[in-house]
């Protein structure tokens, strides 16, 4: 073998590199659709944990109290159940991954000493409500909802 032919063949032809880009592409691109759909998981188990936490939280204000919390606003609702000796729920309260304060909802009807606790969920027919006031049925389940245990 001579000096030129060695030389020739050297290096990857622009095929080879174009095939490895298009396959390290295709992987990154599944990478980065698994990773997303993980993470919108995470969010909305701790959403529906956080709706959990606070359900148990109010049915222990009512053992005591008699009545749930009427508060409107689920921050209000949050502040009364922290400030009271002892306190039905601890630090750090319940909030939502994405910092979006609407995501919690808190829905008291004193007439029926009954309430409705709701996260908005990512992602479609991810919940079990199809609004933030526990209708448990039709299409567009986004919410997690919880109602006052019997």
């Amino acid at each position: 073998m001579n000096i030129q032919q060695s030389q020739k063949n050297k290096g990857f032809t622009l095929i080879e590199l174009l095939i490895v880009v298009t396959i390290i592409g295709v992987l990154a691109t599944i990478g980065l659709v698994s990773y997303r759909g993980i993470s919108e998981n995470a969010r909305n188990s701790k959403r529906r944990a956080d709706i959990s936490t606070v359900t148990q939280a109010l049915a222990l204000y009512r053992i005591n109290e008699g009545v749930y919390p009427n508060e409107t606003n689920f921050s209000n609702m949050l502040t009364e159940l922290l400030n009271n000796n002892p306190p039905y729920i601890s630090q750090p309260l319940p909030r939502d991954p994405r910092n979006d304060a609407a995501a919690y909802t808190y829905n008291p009807t004193p007439a029926t000493n009954s309430f409705c606790a709701c996260a908005a969920l990512e992602g479609e027919n991810e919940g079990n409500s199809s609004n933030n006031n526990c209708t448990f049925s039709g299409a567009n389940l986004n919410f997690f909802c919880m109602t006052n245990p019997p």
